[in-house]
């Protein structure tokens, strides 16, 4: 029988670098910033082609424990010319506790020619067995030969469409909550197609109205009339009544923009398409722009209406520098309209008032920082559950997905977030009638009396009914030294509650660090009879850069910005606990910790005794705010006792 191999490809990623870009990562390619794309373009500086293959472990929870030890090889085929290029091998070394590891490929362009409309291959192998374990295709494009990418496309319109309808676009939408929509761009080639018909892919990010919510998707243009050379992209999103509100979406070529358009999906609806002035791009977007631009643009097509009266501009550009000077002006609050323009929004939303949920200011699952290997897991979870949703609606058969869950991680890694996300999923898609979140630990389940943990554990599933119970530290109620420990009752009350066939509106979520974990799961065979490995994430520590990015993401929710110098401070700080960093270190936690605790009354110290309460002051963090690491004060110390 043929062997399988024990590794497999989480990811393929190519990136092209200069010889300036490659000379200054010195090999450290884990810093390069990489994603899905399938085209690259060259031209006379570039000196790589990095590939980074992401490989997973298919046994971490194998009974036997063993390394795992593989020769990983990369074949470089030219599909177009049917010859083989390159073929490098690396070594593969995996303990039990590594989930996923990272290989780096070099594609030197010295040794290589790659040729302008013409597509590669790349295959991934376990060298050992002769398994092939992924094969992705990319096309190359020579800026030499295309010019700009930014001139290879021109956006002629965009609009916002129901996926129902093949044609019919709007400006802006009002639509029911929980409707599929899609984004859609209509391009204008300007280059010569090459007898295969080969295209340059585009992207299209779509950022939605809760605070820093991206998506993106690389996708190839759609002959939509093939005479005036006229195509079409789309980017499909869902539609609730969370992320109602005004959306941005941006198209570009090769990272370079082409074209953006703005629309609602609530409020008075406008059938027809961005065109014009509607087509632009933010050099640096936020809501606030986004939200602005929509009402000038919505003030421009009620003008238009009333008057009866469409503005002949004598071209394109012209009608687009008198929406920009509109826009600069607003932003620059010297639009006398503006309070008119806000107190018309709030008319035609106050019969929803009733209706709308307050804002909140959690996070959604994009919008938390890092996460990678959680994030995709769970887009493929949601994935399998909504089409197990749609064949049950078609009257299908459908199988019982596994819903029971390990989340393994540090303190303050997210889990407790990452559950409730999970509950308002599972609950929006049919799954769980409710989707709350019931928490508990090992105190709170064993207490003071012997004999109650069973009653206390059952008491916590049934309020956990319709929702998850989701149980911290989970790993201290196996203390395998003590035969007499009340937690294995515990354990006995959960496996019994996972095996009733009739409760099967729940979700049980065991968290904590992920040693302790695999330790308690790989004792408890019933545990791992129930969790299927699909089911265990892995939420990592947060490097230091993450950290500084979930301060600042912090600061923007609650309108606070930081000096350069405290932002500097802040860094220095972060690097210095993230450096000195144990095992019980709180990762996001203490990022909030450091804000609220130290931060925040320092600079309400400093503007109190200042006396000065102007918009700057109440906003503004400065250095002095920013409290220096205590590890810092010791070497401080240190050093002058030395001199």
């Amino acid at each position: 029988m043929k062997r399988k191999s024990p590794i497999f490809v989480e990811s393929v990623s190519i990136l092209p670098l200069g010889r300036k870009e490659m000379k200054k990562l010195k090999g450290n390619y884990q810093a390069c910033s990489y994603d899905s794309r399938r085209d690259i373009l060259i031209n006379c500086q570039t000196e790589s082609i990095i590939v980074r293959v992401v490989i997973g472990n298919s046994i971490p929870y194998n009974d036997e424990k063993r390394n795992v030890r593989r020769r990983v090889a990369l074949h470089l085929v030219n599909q177009t010319e049917r010859c083989q290029m390159e073929t490098e091998e690396k070594t593969v070394f995996m303990t039990p506790d590594d989930l996923y590891l990272n290989l780096y490929f070099v594609i030197n362009l010295k040794e290589f020619s790659f040729k302008n409309y013409q597509t590669y291959k790349l295959t991934i192998c376990d060298s050992g067995i002769s398994e092939i374990l992924e094969e992705i295709y990319f096309k190359v494009f020579e800026k030499r030969k295309m010019g700009d990418p930014c001139s290879w496309y021109k956006v002629e319109s965009g609009c916002v469409r129901p996926y129902w309808y093949s044609i019919q676009g709007y400006k802006t939408m009002d639509v029911e909550s929980g409707t599929d929509l899609n984004a859609r761009f209509y391009l204008i080639r300007n280059f010569k197609t090459p007898d295969n018909g080969m295209l340059p892919e585009v992207k299209i990010k779509l950022h939605f109205p809760e605070y820093d919510r991206i998506q993106e998707l690389y996708t190839e243009p759609i002959i939509f009339n093939k005479d005036d050379k006229r195509y079409y992209v789309e980017f499909p999103f869902f539609n609730n009544n969370e992320n109602k509100g005004v959306y941005y979406a941006e198209i570009s070529c090769m990272d370079q923009k082409i074209g953006g358009f703005v629309f609602r999906t609530y409020g008075r609806q406008i059938q027809g398409q961005w065109t014009d002035d509607g087509i632009f791009c933010f050099d640096e977007y936020t809501q606030l722009d986004a939200q602005h631009m929509f009402e000038r643009l919505m003030k421009i097509e009620e003008n238009r209406e009333d008057s009866d009266f469409k503005t002949d501009y004598d071209s394109s550009q012209n009608k687009w520098d008198k929406t920009f000077i509109d826009f600069m002006t607003s932003l620059n609050g010297n639009d006398e309209n503006d309070e008119e323009i806000e107190e018309k929004e709030n008319e035609e939303n106050e019969e929803n008032e009733e209706d709308k949920e307050p804002e909140s200011l959690e996070l959604t699952l994009e919008e938390m920082t890092g996460l990678y290997q959680v994030k995709e897991k769970l887009n493929l979870y949601e994935k399998v559950i909504r089409f197990n949703k749609k064949r049950m609606e078609q009257g299908l058969p459908v199988y019982r997905l596994p819903l029971h869950s390990m989340f393994m991680g540090s303190p303050g890694t997210g889990k407790t977030t990452v559950a409730k996300l999970i509950g308002n999923m599972l609950k929006d898609l049919g799954f769980l009638s409710s989707g709350h979140v019931v928490v508990r630990e090992r105190s709170t389940l064993t207490g003071t009396t012997y004999g109650s943990e069973e009653e206390k554990t059952r008491k916590a599933i049934e309020e956990a009914q319709g929702g998850i119970l989701f149980i911290d530290e989970a790993y201290q109620l196996y203390q395998p030294k003590d035969p007499r420990d009340p937690g294995k009752f515990v354990i006995e009350t959960l496996l019994t509650a996972l095996s009733d066939p009739e409760m099967n509106d729940w979700m049980l979520i065991l968290a904590g660090y992920p040693e302790e974990m695999k330790r308690m799961f790989d004792m408890n065979p019933g545990f791992k009879s129930r969790i299927p490995e699909s089911n265990i994430y892995l939420f990592e520590d947060f490097s230091e850069e993450e950290l500084m990015d979930i301060a600042e993401n912090y600061f923007a929710k609650y309108k606070f910005t930081l000096s350069n110098e405290a932002r500097a401070s802040l860094q220095e700080r972060l690097k210095s606990d993230y450096e000195h960093r144990e095992k019980n270190f709180g990762n996001a936690r203490h990022v909030m910790n450091l804000i609220q605790t130290e931060i925040f009354p320092a600079m309400a110290r400093r503007v109190s005794e200042k006396g000065t309460w102007d918009l700057t002051s109440l906003t503004k963090i400065e250095a002095t705010d920013v409290p220096k690491s205590i590890f810092n004060k010791k070497e401080e110390r240190k050093r002058i006792g030395f001199f």
